[in-house]
């Protein structure tokens, strides 16, 4: 339907430009009976051209209604471009900005990278203190306890040592009481 359209237009054009204005007329017609509502452009073209064709047949009024159905084409089809350019802007605007959101967001998770590696570090840090602190307190309950149970054995044998010492003397005071009696008796 596109291609018939654009055939009769395109007849009808060249039948203008030969000055053939009946046979313009006829297919500028039957172009913008055929002519798509929404191609804009074509209805514009047909328009104008049959507005020039009445302007050479000296149908003045029909040239102008014509001219003021191009001229409405053409402010909704400027209408189309000033909303496409805008929409065009707004994708640029909000690209832009999702540009920058996205480059602020990559600064702050490099800045969180780098909290975390400094977090860790310092968690890593933390942690070997910590083992060094339960291992330096291991060693001293260790050797807390070793003291304990060495001084547990010098106590005993201490104790030991007093306790033989006791029996030694109270056995010499015992050989000395029998001497004396032994003396005694002799």
């Amino acid at each position: 339907n596109d291609f018939i359209t654009w055939g009769q237009f395109s007849v009808g054009y060249y039948s203008l430009m030969e000055r053939d204005y009946q046979m313009a007329l006829f297919f500028l017609k039957k172009a913008e009976k055929s002519a798509p509502r929404k191609d804009l452009q074509m209805r514009r073209d047909i328009c104008r051209h049959l507005s020039l064709t009445y302007q050479a047949l000296d149908s003045l009024p029909l040239a102008l209604g014509y001219s003021y159905r191009a001229a409405q084409i053409s402010d909704s089809l400027l209408m189309e471009e000033q909303v496409a350019a805008l929409h065009r802007l707004a994708v640029q605007f909000d690209t832009h900005q999702k540009r920058l959101e996205i480059e602020h967001l990559t600064e702050e998770k490099s800045v969180a990278q780098e909290q975390s590696k400094q977090q860790q570090l310092g968690l890593a840090t933390l942690g070997v203190a910590l083992a060094a602190v339960l291992l330096a307190l291991f060693f001293i309950v260790r050797d807390y306890n070793h003291r304990m149970r060495v001084n547990k054995v010098i106590a005993a044998q201490t104790e030991e040592i007093n306790k033989q010492k006791i029996r030694e003397l109270e056995n010499s005071i015992k050989i000395e009481t029998m001497q004396g009696m032994l003396a005694g008796q002799e």
